[in-house]
């Protein structure tokens, strides 16, 4: 009697499957089980294959009745197409390509559940179907179940590992979860497989902008528009890279390009609204107020249209029509946002009780010399932290990293006691947080992390980072909520700033938590006044160099001729000489604004 491996008897069990002989499957896949009751995927083949029993004959319906339902599908009546195949399910229970194309349309009209349902089916029936794992993983991404959708890819790429479409799916979800290196990875694999891919070369550029290389960027994004000349979204990435570096003029003619390929791309109209002074004469207003009143509009991009017109407003001095767009962009936003005042007063509780546990376990500063001294610049956003950045990083020491995201990626349980706070977990925030920073670095010994928010971490800062400097911008309290609510954030961190009210509570929650680390921190905190700034703009430069112990450089006084790229709502004012005057910029509005600022005693 010859013996059979277990890799053999599966191969073998699917032989029979593949020709018909369901039964000998069946038997076949008891044996192993029956020597081996937890091997997986002997399991999972035996359900594939006693569903096909299940079916007995009616595994497929006549070809003609899939290539109506397909025709329904591809003609875009999803619901229709929907509806028939899950009637089709219940004679031919076993036709996986009707399960397959009932999770397609469940899965763009969003009922995900269905569409989950639908791929979990088509893969017990086929379970060495890669396309159904790679649909299955799209359904799972798109329900917010980013782990089990990575599983659902990498099952899809162990099938068949050439394989493009989960390579591409796999390396998004990479990009999503921060895990650039990861996701670059997976996008050269997929264009080594197929060159002219655009979307991957667009995607991998946004990966390597994350890493902090925008040439890397730029020259990913050419290459998808090589791939695609109207690609509208590589045009607009380029835009932004131009807008962070000042290059104005080419920022300007790439949305326009991303315009003229897709009409409809409000995002571009806001952007091209921050670049240019809007004239009576001109012709765009025009072609974004149609775009708003438009029925077909989306939510999201009515409220990027609603900024676009507050600032065409303001520009044409028309006061009343900009505070009502203004309004309605920053409704519209709240609401997508779906914003709740309580979970940031959660957060600020939680900060301020793990306070203590941190304090007693500080690092103390030892002599030992790291590569790189980070510079924390913190406060409000649109408190002149940009501009603190842009100062400081014009000095020959001093890379400016921008906005990073390390210090809540790796310390933010520890600083709101989901994580235990211990020496242990201190040592591995501060060598995960240095090991990235060293990354951003670029040879300079010391490096500017100005993600505003980081305020609520001081205590978290100043316990694993003696030797850092922390620079507080402060800066009138009117102007920047005012400055907040004016805006539209590309990110979603900042519901609050889209109600004058919740702004405003915001502030006095940043405020009373700022004056405890003050208290605490006394000796580690460097405060700057941003009015004092701009008032005495060398006086207080070189009083803030001075606190960096870094000796002076005249460079610092020139801000505006730094040529590094910004990634902020500030990048167009850094380019400008320091000016006076933009905190007193709400006045106009005063009386729209029912007293919401009295409480300030402005």
């Amino acid at each position: 009697m010859t013996v059979l491996t277990i890799d053999q008897a599966l191969t073998r069990a699917k032989s029979h499957r593949e020709r018909g002989e369901v039964e000998d499957a069946r038997h076949l896949l008891e044996a192993v089980l029956e020597a081996f009751p937890n091997h997986s995927e002997a399991r999972k083949d035996l359900e594939g294959v006693k569903a096909l029993l299940r079916c007995g004959d009616n595994l497929n319906p006549p070809q003609e009745v899939i290539d109506r339902v397909l025709s329904i599908y591809n003609s875009g009546q999803l619901l229709s197409a929907f509806e028939e195949a899950k009637v089709l399910t219940t004679d031919y229970p076993g036709a996986f390509v009707i399960w397959n194309i009932m999770g397609a349309a469940a899965a763009q009209l969003e009922m995900l559940d269905e569409a989950i349902n639908a791929f979990e089916k088509v893969i017990s029936l086929k379970p060495d179907y890669a396309d159904g794992y790679n649909n299955l993983g799209n359904a799972l991404k798109m329900q917010g179940k980013s782990n089990e959708a990575i599983k659902a890819f990498n099952q899809a790429i162990e099938i068949n590992p050439e394989y493009v479409d989960p390579l591409y799916n796999l390396g998004i979800v990479f990009k999503d979860q921060d895990r650039l290196d990861e996701a670059v990875k997976l996008f050269n694999r997929v264009i080594r497989l197929k060159p002219d891919y655009a979307k991957a070369y667009n995607n991998m550029g946004l990966a390597l902008l994350e890493q902090g290389k925008p040439l890397e960027a730029l020259a990913k994004y050419n290459k998808a528009l090589e791939c695609n000349p109207a690609y509208a979204e590589a045009y607009h990435n380029k835009g932004l890279i131009f807008e962070n570096e000042g290059k104005l003029d080419q920022a300007l003619k790439a949305y326009k390009k991303a315009i003229e390929c897709r009409p409809d791309y409000a995002e571009c109209y806001y952007h091209i609204g921050q670049l240019i002074k809007y004239t009576a004469n001109d012709e765009s207003i025009d072609e974004v107020k149609a775009l708003y009143e438009d029925i077909n509009t989306s939510k999201e991009n009515k409220c990027r249209l609603s900024f676009a017109l507050f600032k065409i407003h303001e520009d044409l001095s028309e006061i009343d029509l900009a505070f009502h767009y203004l309004c309605e962009g920053n409704r519209l936003r709240k609401d997508l946002l779906g914003y709740n005042y309580k979970h940031d007063v959660d957060l600020f509780s939680k900060v301020r009780n793990i306070q203590p546990c941190l304090k007693k376990i500080s690092r103390s500063n030892t002599k030992i010399k790291e590569a790189v001294t980070p510079i924390f610049i913190l406060g409000m956003p649109r408190s002149g932290t940009t501009l603190v950045e842009q100062i400081i990083s014009s000095h020959s020491y001093v890379y400016g990293a921008g906005e990073l995201m390390y210090l809540s990626k790796f310390g933010k349980k520890i600083a709101t006691g989901e994580r235990e706070v211990n020496r242990e977990n201190l040592e591995t925030f501060r060598s995960a947080y240095l090991n990235q920073l060293a990354q951003r670095s670029y040879g300079k010994s010391f490096v500017t992390d100005k993600l505003p928010h980081n305020f609520l971490f001081v205590p978290l800062i100043c316990a694993a980072f003696p030797e850092a400097k922390i620079i507080h911008v402060k800066r009138d309290p009117a102007a920047t909520c005012w400055s907040n609510y004016r805006h539209n954030f590309a990110g979603k961190g900042l519901g609050y700033a889209y109600d004058l009210n919740d702004c405003v509570a915001y502030y006095k929650l940043y405020k009373d938590l700022m004056q405890t680390w003050e208290l605490v921190y006394d000796q580690q905190i460097y405060s700057l006044e941003y009015e004092k700034l701009i008032a005495d703009q060398e006086s207080e430069t070189r009083l803030l160099i001075q606190n960096l112990g870094i000796g002076w450089e005249d460079a610092c006084l020139n801000p505006h001729e730094n040529t590094r790229s910004v990634r902020t709502a500030s990048n167009t004012q850094i380019r400008k000489k320091v000016y006076k005057g933009s905190s007193q910029a709400w006045r106009k509005y005063e009386p729209y604004l029912n007293n919401v600022f009295q409480c300030f005693n402005v």
